[in-house]
């Protein structure tokens, strides 16, 4: 029989054959080598109460922290990062808000920009490191990278991810543009009208059941539970979105989940699917989920809290009650997000083992504005590049130590990032 080319095979599949490129039973002329790494920043802000955040014990005997504690069972599969300051944002113009955002990622002096009337405007000044990873990674995927965002407003204090000098990168808030753009592209088509998106968002299912069937038809016994559970999350998403059916009429509009108490984990939790099934789908190999922004007036009034998160920061012991409460429930939208991770397979591994997940704040204490102890937790082992379930403890060391170590993991030989003036190379031990 003659030999079926990759291409040949992929094309015959259509769309579907995007979903799962790591099944068994695909002819072995259609395999990857292996499966791909992926970077993953997740973003919480307003720094942490640090003693109800720092697990007890030593490197590798240890127990999670009241705060980290949903993240139970994960324990071998995390590093707890201590010790890391933030001193890059201690310099440049702007202030602690502006400067500590502007560094998480790029940990590169902020830049002041001409002002607006009599306004100062001010930026990042260097790429962050996802989007330096993107330009080495991101060329074999359709998206060099996605950026996935929940109340995160526009400007110094909301954009976290830089393309260059003065050059944010905006996140998406809307998970029903974010389906949009992610699924919708797996038919070959590109949205340019409203219309267009509307007829798009009734025919992706189509599309893909189509070539579902055809897949599932070619592929073993043993690997159709694992199609059948993947497209049934792209089904669950699309049905939690609300998306139009035929009996309506008018634009398109994106559901309005942003608001009321449960919009904010709402939106996040879709992002978080979206961002998931994307990785899953090799749609991209860098994805970013950010929650709020450095002044977050988000108030989370379904924790009893009747204050925004920015203004519990600035409470002093009287707010920190609150503040181990937030950082608690994003430490569950974090579990969320590897239980996600860790159930889709990929050969003998799972996709959260391909990953490195970075959880990092932009402060250490909030009411201070501390740049030191600023918390951080790496999830997955990036392909095993990464050693896992242990409590590293840094003493100081810069962050953009750790962000060179990431780009490391990642499979870049860099030496250094961000500003060189507080960088001395990879975090010892990490990678």
């Amino acid at each position: 029989m003659k030999r079926q080319s990759r291409r040949a095979f992929l094309g015959s599949l259509g769309a579907t054959a995007a979903l799962l490129p790591f099944l068994k039973s695909v002819p072995a002329a259609a395999q990857t080598t292996g499966a791909p790494k992926r970077l993953v920043l997740f973003y919480t802000s307003n720094g942490t109460i640090h003693d109800r955040w720092l697990p007890a014990g030593t490197a590798t005997d240890w127990r999670l922290s009241e705060i980290l504690s949903p993240l139970v069972g994960y324990e071998n599969r995390i590093n707890v990062i201590d010790g890391i300051d933030m001193a890059s944002a201690g310099v440049g113009p702007g202030d602690d808000h502006a400067r500590c955002m502007a560094n998480l990622w790029t940990g590169t002096e902020t830049v002041e920009l001409a002002p607006i009337g009599t306004v100062p405007v001010y930026s990042g000044g260097g790429i962050s490191v996802d989007q330096h990873i993107a330009k080495a990674i991101g060329g074999a995927t359709r998206f060099s990278s996605l950026e996935l965002g929940v109340e995160t407003g526009s400007g110094i204090f909301g954009a976290m991810s830089y393309a260059g000098r003065a050059q944010p990168v905006p996140s998406e808030q809307t998970p029903a543009a974010a389906f949009d753009r992610v699924f919708s592209g797996l038919t070959g088509t590109t949205p340019d009208a409203t219309a267009v998106l509307r007829e798009q968002r009734r025919s992706v299912l189509d599309s893909l059941t189509s070539d579902f069937t055809r897949l599932r038809n070619r592929i073993s016994i043993d690997d159709r539970p694992q199609l059948d559970a993947h497209l049934e999350a792209i089904f669950d998403i699309e049905r939690r979105l609300g998306l139009p059916n035929d009996s309506e009429t008018a634009a398109c509009v994106p559901p309005q989940l942003i608001g009321d108490d449960g919009g904010f984990e709402a939106v996040g939790r879709l992002h978080t699917d979206i961002l998931v099934a994307a990785l899953a789908c090799d749609a991209t190999r860098v994805a970013s989920l950010q929650w709020s922004q450095t002044l977050s007036y988000t108030v989370f009034s379904w924790l009893g809290l009747s204050e925004s998160h920015h203004a519990l920061g600035h409470s002093g012991s009287a707010g920190e009650p609150g503040v181990t409460a937030i950082n608690h429930w994003y430490a569950e939208r974090f579990a969320y997000l590897l239980d996600k991770l860790a159930g889709v397979t990929e050969g003998d591994r799972k996709l959260l083992d391909n990953c490195l997940v970075v959880w990092g704040n932009d402060m250490g204490y909030g009411h201070t504005h501390s740049r030191s102890n600023v918390p951080f937790v790496l999830a997955g082992s990036a392909g095993a590049t990464v050693l896992t379930g242990r409590l590293l403890r840094y003493g100081g060391k810069p962050h953009n130590d750790l962000l060179v170590s990431v780009c490391n993991a990642m499979g870049l030989s860099t030496t250094t990032f961000g500003d060189p003036e507080f960088c001395n190379g990879p975090l010892p031990g990490l990678v």
